[in-house]
């Protein structure tokens, strides 16, 4: 099929092996092009999991948890979790890239940047609004700068340890957004030279 379209909940299902075929017919009705699959071929899904503790393990988890709690609970939540014997376990981003492209009916988790980097297909991931579309099709669209609408704090001074950027509500909002955290000193005295610091602010502001 040229494309994959899947919900939290099927994803979900996916890495719990509730479903482990891709003509499962709870796939199929999301991607009716997949009912024409000749009998005889081999669509078993390949589940791919870091093996060790990972911030896109806690992401993906955190996620399917929020989006979808019915299929995916609490304790299933973190940067390393317990996998079901029958997944394949994948050592870092270039682990999971191998995993990947060495079977066409793997699925995996890996950062937006790396896979695009490494070619790899992405699925059409259905949003909280109810589109589907890939994390570079919500790109194109504003839809990861959307996440943070009414999520962020008004003060860098606030308590950021409250926010996530996960299901956010939006049309082309990509649902799997992450905040990356830069820490300064406020005072900035200890600069030798002032237009070091003025350009320190300034690349913090841009």
């Amino acid at each position: 099929v040229d494309k994959l379209d899947l919900n939290a909940c099927l994803l979900a299902r996916i890495f719990r092996r509730d479903i482990k075929e891709w003509t499962h017919p709870d796939i199929v009705a999301f991607n009716p092009e997949l009912a024409d699959v000749p009998v005889d071929e081999d669509m078993s899904i390949i589940v791919a999991h870091r093996v060790r503790g990972s911030s896109s393990t806690s992401s993906i988890t955190n996620y399917l948890n929020v989006a979808c709690p019915d299929e995916w609970s609490d304790d299933l939540v973190g940067s390393r979790i317990t996998w079901p014997d029958d997944t394949k376990g994948c050592e870092g981003s270039g682990g999971m890239t191998d995993c990947i492209n060495n079977d066409p009916n793997v699925i995996g988790y890996i950062d937006a940047g790396h896979g695009i980097a490494e070619g790899l297909s992405e699925i059409e991931l259905e949003n909280k609004d109810g589109t589907l579309l890939s994390s570079q099709e919500a790109s194109a669209r504003g839809g990861i700068a959307a996440a943070e609408q009414g999520a962020l704090p008004d003060s860098v001074e606030a308590d950021f340890s409250g926010v996530s950027l996960l299901n956010r509500p939006g049309e082309y909002t990509w649902p799997i957004v992450l905040m990356t955290y830069v820490y300064v000193r406020q005072d900035m005295t200890y600069f030798d030279d002032a237009a070091e610091a003025s350009l320190t602010v300034a690349f913090l502001e841009a």
